[in-house]
C-alpha cells in the first residue's frame, strides 16, 4: 500500500492538471469583406481551402465597419481556433493567403501572400482582406 501511494497522488496530480484544460469551442460570427473597388475587388474567399462565397466590396477598415455595414458582409461562423485564409481574383490567381487565430481571448494573424486587417468585439471578428 505505502508503494502505491505516491503513484496515486501522481495520477490525482496529473487528472487534476488536466481538468482546467479546455478547449475553447466558442462560436463567432466572422465577416470578410475587401475594400479593394473594381476589378481589383471581384475576389474568391476560401477558408481552409472550402470555397465560401464572393467577397463583398465595402468603403471602409475593419476597424470603421459599424454594425449597420455589417449585413453586407460575408458572414460565417467559425469556432475559436485557426484558419487558413485564402483569396482568389477571377482567373483564379492566388491573391490573398494568409492564417488566422481566434479564440475568445486572443485574435492574431500571420501572412505569405496579400494583406488582412482584423477587428474584433463580442465574439465577432472584422476581416478584410486586401492586396
Amino acid at each position: 500500500m505505502k508503494n502505491q501511494k505516491p503513484l496515486l497522488l501522481l495520477l490525482l496530480c496529473i487528472s487534476l492538471s488536466f481538468s482546467g484544460c479546455r478547449k475553447d469551442n466558442t462560436l463567432h460570427q466572422v465577416f470578410f469583406f475587401t475594400n479593394l473597388s473594381g476589378e481589383k475587388g471581384q475576389l474568391d474567399l476560401y477558408v481552409n481551402d472550402t470555397y465560401q462565397g464572393k467577397l463583398p466590396y465595402i468603403n471602409a477598415s475593419a476597424m470603421e465597419l459599424h454594425d449597420s455595414l455589417l449585413s453586407k458582409t460575408l458572414s460565417i461562423g467559425l469556432k475559436s481556433g485557426a484558419y487558413t485564409i485564402k483569396a482568389r481574383n477571377s482567373v483564379d490567381e492566388l491573391k490573398v493567403n494568409c492564417r488566422i487565430s481566434f479564440s475568445t481571448n486572443k485574435t492574431s494573424t500571420s501572412g505569405s501572400m496579400g494583406g488582412n486587417e482584423l477587428s474584433g468585439r463580442n465574439k465577432q471578428l472584422v476581416v478584410n482582406l486586401f492586396y
